[in-house]
């Protein structure tokens, strides 16, 4: 299961990297941005694991290209057991 993760971080950092794009962490990442993984975190940290998961998604699709929010969202999924996801 461990290898599923690797290999979901390993394929995002190649397909960010080869494509131009430059992946950036959350840490620089703008105010909005961060307040919105704070969000993510807050929910994960109350046990509202649907709205986090949800939060989660909408931030993967606001702000694609800080890498914190793929990695998040399949360590989510992987932690719900829903391998096909992550």
């Amino acid at each position: 299961m461990h290898r599923s993760i690797l290999s979901l971080i390993l394929t995002l950092l190649v397909c960010l990297s080869g494509h131009g794009q430059e992946a950036i962490s959350i840490k620089d990442a703008s105010e909005k941005a961060q307040k919105k993984f704070a969000k993510i975190n807050e929910h994960t940290r109350k046990g509202k694991k649907d709205k986090a998961l949800k939060t989660c998604e909408e931030f993967v699709k606001d702000f694609p290209k800080i890498i914190d929010g793929p990695l998040r969202l399949g360590s989510m999924y992987y932690n719900l057991k829903q391998f096909d996801k992550a």
